[in-house]
């Protein structure tokens, strides 16, 4: 039996040998190192992957703050706020926007749509001749558009049958490579002001004369004004 196991003993010795002459022991102990190498670099993953997503987490809700507090300030505002894009759909509006230029709208509803789009809506909800406005206020973005400055319009029709004056501001909105994307627009509503300053005019008659009077009308319902 002693003799069988010391026989073993040398096959065993020498295959050994024959491994470590062809390099298998060393290869076996690049493996096992490449191996730590890359459990290694995958913890490493693992840590970078959870970094990138706190840091996504983050900057979402860092998002979400800003914007809920662009919107809270825009819908505490009297004045009507919007902007359309380049194919003059809207992409954002205010809440005195949408109550009193759009009925009631929902941003949901208005979202995406032309002023052609939305005053079809409105003149199926009161009457054609009810809801006039927004039938020419798609030339003054174009004007925007052209000239790329801001303007100031005197912008008027009817809503829900009764005539509306508004004193808009619109100007051209960049993005961050400097191209124009959008069209913004502040509008005031000036209806009293503007119907006390008609009747100004016309009661001025014995100061300016009719010349006058006309002259005056005509400054004060100028559908474009020049800062």
């Amino acid at each position: 039996m002693k003799d069988i196991w010391n026989r073993v003993h040398k096959v065993t010795t020498r295959l050994l040998g024959r491994l470590d002459v062809l390099g298998i022991g060393k290869s076996v102990a690049k493996v096992e190192a490449t191996h730590k190498t890359l459990k290694d670099c995958m913890i490493c993953k693992d840590d970078m992957l959870k970094r990138y997503r706190d840091d996504l987490q983050q900057a979402k809700l860092k998002y979400k703050e800003a914007n809920n507090m662009f919107t809270q300030v825009i819908d505490h505002l009297p004045d009507m706020v919007w902007a359309k894009d380049m194919d003059g759909r809207y992409i954002m509006a205010n809440k005195a926007f949408m109550v009193n230029f759009c009925y009631g709208m929902t941003w949901d509803e208005l979202k995406g749509k032309t002023d052609a789009e939305i005053a079809a809506e409105f003149k199926a909800r009161v009457g054609d001749v009810n809801h006039t406005f927004g039938e020419t206020c798609a030339n003054s973005d174009v004007i925007v558009k052209d000239t790329e400055k801001a303007r100031r319009f005197l912008e008027l029709g009817n809503i829900n049958g009764k005539q509306m004056k508004l004193e808009v501001h619109k100007s051209p909105v960049y993005n961050l490579e400097g191209t124009l994307y959008a069209i913004c627009g502040v509008g005031r509503d000036i209806t009293e002001m503007h119907d006390e300053l008609m009747e100004a005019i016309d009661a001025s008659d014995a100061c300016f004369g009719r010349e006058g009077r006309e002259f005056l009308k005509t400054i004060a319902n100028k559908y474009e004004f020049k800062d």
